[in-house]
């Protein structure tokens, strides 16, 4: 975890410092820059700590899923990221702070622009906004870090510490709300199932929903009103109602997603591993590194 704190700090910091120009207005550069911070960092982070520790690879990938949480996670993981969507659209109409505080992560926005320029590029754009977070970032917050906070006491910890981090790291300070609460979906995921399969494919479908809620919110509004909305308040209701009913279409899914591994609990291989004394030295670690990210943030942006 301190590896992984000051791999993100130096670059973040070299970035800033222009010892790294990296032109992210344009297509290639911001391809460039995301395949660096949710990428190249995490995998290369991920294969020294795997290498030093000698992590097996159950202890990385957890169990394997049946075929139903195969096919309900990305669905899950869609409904999560259209709720923390619309929570996201409902806070900035209700007030000023909320898009100064609020905000969609800079990786969607950036991402959307290039999305209906051409199929090419829009097939690139969803590999580097939607795949690459699936992949290098999850097997790096959620297959090596998360495990060794499974014993943690309150059961919240287990999960709140590693998203935490994981939303720092993403080198995104006003999109940090918004990657905190994709991150604890994830992870929450990752525990209640033992499988980091499962929390790829939901983050997959998170990261989907960051690129395409605007339209499929246009869309609706369009079906059901035949035309866009934009009187304030109507926009207000439609975003709770919206809300509501992600909310009840959320059961059925959560559910599947919680269900218990046939074989063995949760994070079993971990309960002898992180007892004591090892289990408080990952609590201070982390809790060291995300000061030291929050210190960074200040003096630094």
């Amino acid at each position: 975890m301190i590896f992984a704190t000051l791999s993100v700090m130096g670059f973040l910091l070299l970035e800033d410092r222009a010892y790294i120009s990296i032109a992210t207005a344009e297509f290639a550069g911001f391809s460039l820059w995301a395949l660096v911070i949710y990428g190249l960092l995490p995998l290369l982070i991920s294969t020294v700590c795997i290498l030093i520790f000698r992590a097996e690879k159950s202890d990385i990938l957890g169990t394997r899923p049946s075929l139903e949480q195969f096919l309900v996670a990305p669905i899950t993981g869609f409904l999560f990221g259209l709720l923390i969507w619309t929570t996201v659209q409902l806070v900035q109409s209700l007030t000023l702070l909320g898009e100064t505080w609020i905000r969609i992560p800079g990786l969607w926005q950036k991402a959307s622009l290039y999305l209906g320029l051409s199929p090419a590029m829009g097939l690139l754009t969803v590999m580097v906004a939607a795949v690459v977070p699936a992949t290098s970032q999850e097997l790096l917050f959620r297959g090596v870090i998360l495990p060794h906070y499974s014993m943690e006491r309150p059961r919240a910890l287990r999960i709140f510490l590693p998203a935490l981090l994981a939303a720092m790291l993403s080198g995104d300070l006003q999109g940090l709300l918004v990657l905190f609460a994709m991150a604890l979906v994830s992870s929450w995921i990752r525990v209640a199932s033992d499988s980091l399969y499962l929390s790829s494919l939901a983050t997959l479908g998170m990261s989907f929903s960051m690129l395409f809620a605007r339209g499929l919110f246009s869309w609706i509004t369009q079906i059901l009103f035949q035309m866009p909305l934009v009187d304030h308040l109507r926009v207000r209701i439609f975003y709770v109602t919206f809300a509501l009913v992600l909310i009840v279409l959320l059961i059925a899914p959560v559910s599947v997603m919680d269900a218990k591994s046939p074989r063995r609990d949760p994070m079993a291989r971990k309960k002898t591993r992180d007892q004591g004394t090892l289990s408080h030295i990952n609590r201070i670690v982390a809790i060291l590194s995300i000061v030291a990210m929050a210190v960074f943030y200040y003096f630094v942006f």
